[in-house]
């Protein structure tokens, strides 16, 4: 179970790999500057923490592929990384998450705080609504969000979403205290 890279017909061209993907630097080039690598066989980063991570997410392949034919095409553009995204359903729930988790934001030293809360997915008056347990990350010293992981029966990824938003944007808890 699993996926790998298809790229075992690269392996003495000296294009750089890890793993059998290919290392990419923010324009999605490798070490030849003629040749782009995007999906699942191409590293990328991580846009919180930098370092090289592999995404095998249609997500994570389209936003390069798009960039790429964008900066083929001249224009300046790079890519920022991904934050891991992810949402799925499970048999009567669903699960969500994006961003670093509390071990990554510890091991990527921050100096990360978390609560954990549990709110309903939409007005409780509304029908049809129901518990979510939601888990946010930040670091302590700058009050940025560096994470989220929501689990309910609900519609998990409006939450996801909104937080890849703000991890995106380097938004402070501040910043979403007082969100409509």
């Amino acid at each position: 179970v699993g996926i790998r890279p298809n790229t075992e017909f690269l392996q003495d061209t000296g294009l750089e790999m890890v793993k059998g993907t290919l290392v990419t630097d923010e324009h999605c080039l490798t070490n030849d500057e003629n040749i782009y690598a995007v999906g699942d066989c191409a590293m990328v980063h991580n846009a919180i923490t930098g370092p090289p991570a592999w995404s095998p997410m249609g997500s994570t392949a389209n936003i390069a592929g798009r960039l790429t034919a964008r900066r083929i095409n001249g224009e300046d553009v790079s890519y920022r990384g991904v934050l891991g995204t992810a949402v799925c359903h499970l048999p009567n729930m669903n699960a969500g998450r994006t961003g670093l988790t509390e071990a990554q934001a510890k091991e990527a030293g921050f100096d990360p705080v978390t609560v954990i809360s549990v709110t309903d997915d939409k007005a409780h008056y509304y029908p049809g609504s129901a518990p979510f347990i939601t888990k946010m990350i930040a670091d302590k010293d700058s009050q940025r969000l560096l994470g989220i992981q929501v689990l309910g029966k609900g519609a998990v990824d409006k939450m996801v979403d909104i937080a890849v938003t703000a991890i995106m944007l380097k938004a402070k808890l501040a910043d979403l205290a007082d969100m409509d």
